[in-house]
Order: C-alpha cells, then structure tokens, then sequence
C-alpha cells in the first residue's frame, strides 16, 4: 500500500473530478476561514507594499507571502513584525500563522498539515481492517517534520512498518537522511524491487 499526499492541501475541495468526494480534514467552517483571512490578507498587503521584492499570494481559504527576493536583512525583519501582528490578530481564529524555509510566510486553516493527513488516512485503513504493507515519508523542509513525527509514532508505538527521510542533512525528526531528489528516486526503486522480489512465486 502506498499513501501520498500533496505538497499543498486545502480542506475545502468542490467539484472533484473524482467519484469519491474530498474529505473534510481539521477546519471544517469555511466560511468561518473565509471571514477571517482578509483580516490576514491586511496586514500582509501592507508589508508587500513596504517591502519591495516581495510577492503576496492569496488563495481561497489561504495566503502566503515571499520574501526571498527583498533585501535580506530588511526582509527579515519585515517578516518577524508581519509575522508577530498576524499571531495577534488571528488569536483564537481558525487560521494559524506559520513561517517556512525559503523566506515564506504562511497564514493557512489551523491544524491542517501533512502530519494530520498521513493519520486521518492510515487510520481509516486500520478502521477498515487494512493494515498498510509501508508507509514512506520523504520530505525535504520543515512543512514535512510533522509529517515525520506521525511516521515515526506510527513506527515506533503502533508496530507500523513504516520509514520516513528527510532530503538534506539537517536536524530532523526522521528516521533516515539523503543528500539529493536523485537519492529519493534510487531508493524508492529498490523499495519497489523488494517487494517484486518477495512477491514472486
């Protein structure tokens, strides 16, 4: 069994083109979400203005703003005064504020992550009965240590056969480390003729 999960996931889905419609996972009120971020959407306006080389972008139910291209040392702290009057204005909102690697700062529904995704869906295959043959988690940013975490719980308190790797060597909270997307790709292969080779009669 193989779990994948987009890089981007938004909790509101319409229109599927699939059969099976989209599930709900963590903030369920979108309208709660869609009340709120222009809140959000303000302040961040304010900063894209007063902070040239950086780049708003504003999604449905989330916003993200670069700053990557700015000047660094006036970009970071920009971003630290953006990133401390968003924590005050959404406190107790269903939008949570969260600053990545690679000069990106997030405003997304709270409690929706890649973490939260790889549980709710190995969870419903246990409620079904199903229990995975791997689970594999590689990641390259810290988006992805959630994600890591519930990996490694799942391995370590659950008895799930299960990996999890973090592209780059860092501090992580995954199992193993690889240095380049090549390495991904190699060690998904030998994955794959594992379990050829096991399976063969």
């Amino acid at each position: 069994t193989t779990l994948l999960a987009p890089k981007y996931v938004s909790p509101f889905a319409h229109d599927s083109p699939y059969e099976t419609p989209w599930e709900y996972i963590g903030v369920t009120d979108e309208q709660l979400v869609m009340e709120v971020l222009p809140r959000a959407v303000e302040i961040l306006e304010q900063f894209e203005e007063l902070t040239p080389g950086s780049l708003l972008i504003v999604r449905r139910t989330s916003a993200r703003w670069y700053y990557g291209e700015a000047d660094p040392e006036f970009a970071f702290v920009q971003a630290a005064d953006a990133k401390h009057q968003l924590e005050e204005s959404l406190a107790g909102s269903p939008l949570e504020v969260y600053m990545a690697p690679g000069n990106v700062l997030y405003v997304r529904p709270r409690g929706v992550n890649k973490g939260t995704c790889v549980e709710y869906v190995v969870e419903k295959l246990f409620a079904a009965g199903i229990n995975p043959d791997l689970v594999v988690a590689f990641g390259d940013d810290r988006a992805d240590e959630q994600m890591f975490s519930t990996v490694e719980t799942f391995r370590t308190v659950r008895g799930l056969s299960a990996l999890s790797c973090t592209v780059g060597r860092k501090s992580s909270n995954a199992q193993f480390a690889v240095d380049s997307v090549e390495d991904v790709l190699n060690a998904l292969q030998c994955l794959v003729l594992d379990h050829l080779s096991a399976s063969a009669p």
